[in-house]
């Protein structure tokens, strides 16, 4: 299982792949409503790791708003 940025229009997102192929695309920030794209790299790499991990847990790769934010903020520091 791996995450990478993607880059997008105006900003990031990210790919989570497992052995080669692409299991999430999510070019924009999830929960948030409208069409918002991550400001940085590290915001977009920080809640697909989350995702990653979720997966690899056996867990639905779904966040909530808060655990969104609470990536945002980890990014930021």
């Amino acid at each position: 299982m791996d995450c990478r940025i993607l880059p997008v229009k105006e900003g990031y997102g990210y790919v989570v792949l497992y052995e080669g192929d692409t299991l999430i695309k999510q070019p924009y920030v999830p929960t948030v409503s409208g069409r918002s794209v991550f400001r940085t790299e590290a915001e977009a790499l920080e809640v697909g790791r989350l995702v990653c991990g979720k997966l690899r847990e056996g867990l639905p790769p779904t966040v909530t708003r808060r655990e969104v934010e609470m990536c945002l903020q980890r990014a930021g520091q």
